[in-house]
């Protein structure tokens, strides 16, 4: 069986998995993030921040994961900076480190060299670069501070001091003239502010806790909200009732619309398990974690409380169900002479905001005919 259908949250199935939260048929911010950064890079290469110079600039990216971001990215910010980018990468987890490899060595459109690709805890302290670089990326990176700590969750306050440590790195890896961007889910978005901040574990004030982050260390910090849609398939609301049973999540095989709500249901309470040195579940997570629980509405259980809970939250237009997904990029700067040539560029691309949607939206409309004819 799969993770999923057991109830449990598996991160890379649900994340980047078939019908998975990135999936680009029905993010929309997969594509608006790209026409994001491009529209930004321009921006700054006017005012002279970072981009558009003679000389690669090196890309520091910690969780750095299989580096299809990183690829997707470095597309678009290259048509600012056509010299080229030196990655300087990081991830947690060694098995990820050949992926990410793999798909920045395949990206043709702009120069890339790989400086290096280490294996290194982000929110330890330790260095995240064997040199300086010229900007910094954080892609919905973040929230893994809040991830199961030596088989347990760790406390607000342990969650704090992770991110302290990552800010800190981060900056103090970055030229004087570096920025670092950022960007996460704030509160007020209907995943992780809503059904996963009542639900789950997911880290619902990531932007609120960046900020104080850089704060604390004497960095400024200019920021710009944004939105985007995830779409939900169009389920009948007997199926969706049949999700507040965990034994019938077993029927539904990978692939197939059902499993892309449910994996799209996990990623939204975005709840580890719990497990111990010696491997034995101290307290299950995902959905598992819900079924187990009494149910405080009449629902049966906790996830069937949960799954009224995504249904009353989701709104609908012509493509079907979704989630608003309410983020902020977040630049950080390494010095105060940067903030207000980067409020100016942020300023030019909250003007150019329409046209980015509409871009958005008729790259969906390309994923989802590709999708349809595959």
């Amino acid at each position: 069986m799969r993770p999923f259908q057991l109830g449990d949250f598996d991160y890379d199935e649900c994340f980047l998995g078939n019908g998975g939260f990135l999936s680009p048929e029905s993010n929309e911010e997969k594509h608006m993030m790209s026409f994001y950064l491009e529209e930004l890079a321009a921006e700054l290469a006017r005012q002279g921040v970072v981009f558009g110079g003679t000389q690669p600039l090196h890309w520091l990216e910690p969780g750095i994961g299989d580096g299809s971001s990183t690829a997707r990215f470095a597309r678009m910010l290259g048509r600012s900076h056509p010299a080229g980018f030196v990655i300087h990468g990081s991830d947690c987890q060694s098995e990820m480190l050949p992926l990410a490899r793999r798909a920045i060595e395949n990206v043709q459109a702009v120069p890339m060299t790989i400086a290096e690709l280490s294996v290194v805890d982000a929110f330890s302290g330790e260095p995240l670069a064997s040199r300086l670089c010229d900007f910094a990326l954080l892609s919905h990176f973040v929230y893994h501070a809040k991830n199961i700590m030596n088989g347990r969750q760790p406390t607000d306050a342990e969650i704090d001091q992770r991110i302290g440590r990552l800010i800190g790195s981060l900056t103090e890896s970055l030229h004087a003239d570096g920025v670092a961007l950022a960007f996460h889910e704030s509160s007020a978005s209907d995943m992780f502010g809503k059904l996963g901040r009542e639900y789950g574990s997911a880290m619902y004030d990531a932007t609120q806790r960046i900020a104080a982050a850089a704060r604390a260390i004497g960095r400024h910090l200019v920021a710009m909200p944004l939105e985007s849609k995830l779409y939900f398939p169009n389920l009948s609301s007997r199926t969706i009732e049949d999700f507040k049973d965990l034994d019938r999540w077993r029927q539904f095989d990978d692939g197939t619309p059902e499993a892309s709500w449910l994996k799209k249901f996990l990623f939204a309470l975005h709840s580890f398990a719990e497990v111990d040195k010696s491997g034995v579940t101290r307290r299950p997570g995902g959905a598992r974690r819900l079924a187990g629980r009494s149910s405080q509405l009449g629902s049966g259980s906790q996830l069937g409380d949960a799954v009224d809970r995504l249904c009353g939250i989701l709104q609908r237009d012509e493509r079907g169900p979704y989630l608003m997904i309410r983020s902020e990029m977040q630049a950080i700067l390494n010095g105060s002479h940067l903030k207000a040539p980067v409020d100016a560029a942020f300023s030019a691309v909250t003007r150019q905001l329409p046209a980015i949607h509409e871009r958005t939206r008729l790259a969906l409309d390309a994923a989802v005919r590709k999708s349809a004819a595959e």
